[in-house]
């Protein structure tokens, strides 16, 4: 199965609806988790969802295996009476910079080991937000290098990667929200072979 998403999202139509939301960044330099809103960006990505034994009878490379998957309603999140299970080596938050969902975000990714985010480097990609940021954790497992995390200030609580980082990476959990208050983690790791 191809998992794909695309975000051609850039008109004008389109900024002047997330502007008249006042989702949109006022800021000249976006920053991560302020809840002063987002910047969109665009971006496409698509990866090969497979099982074990067709991938291996192929002989693919093979950059990561799903190891779990959760999700939870705006109920929940936004009441922060829930956390979703992340379990990885390196977290990839969401961080769209708006101010609830930051709220949660920063109440889940508090006391994590390494958490990046892209979103500040690409902008956020609405319709491909998700499978890039799964991309960016494959790749982050397959060659060990973790992205630095593009943020002025540092935001208390959370252990942000400021600085390239080459080492090697078991797991990553993704993190993924949406603007009815839905959120989603993917954890993924390192295949071993069986």
């Amino acid at each position: 199965m191809l998992v794909i998403g695309a975000g051609n999202e850039l008109t004008e139509e389109y900024l002047a609806k997330f502007a008249k939301m006042g989702l949109l960044s006022q800021q000249k330099n976006y920053s991560m988790f302020s809840g002063h809103g987002m910047v969109l960006g665009e971006g496409s990505g698509a990866v090969m969802l497979e099982s074990l034994d067709h991938a291996l009878k192929r002989n693919a490379r093979i950059y990561c295996e799903i190891e779990n998957y959760s999700q939870t309603g705006p109920e929940k999140l936004y009441n922060m009476d829930m956390r979703l299970p992340l379990t990885g080596d390196v977290i990839i938050a969401n961080s769209s910079g708006t101010e609830k969902s930051d709220l949660a975000e920063i109440k889940m990714l508090e006391n994590q080991e390494k958490v990046v985010s892209v979103k500040g480097n690409i902008g956020w990609v609405p319709s491909a937000a998700g499978i890039l940021d799964t991309i960016i954790g494959s790749l982050i497992i397959h060659q060990g290098v973790i992205p630095p995390t593009c943020i002025e200030n540092p935001v208390k609580g959370i252990n942000l990667v400021k600085n390239l980082t080459m080492e090697q990476v078991d797991k990553v959990a993704v993190t993924s929200f949406t603007f009815t208050g839905g959120a989603a983690c993917l954890g993924i790791s390192r295949f071993l072979t069986k």
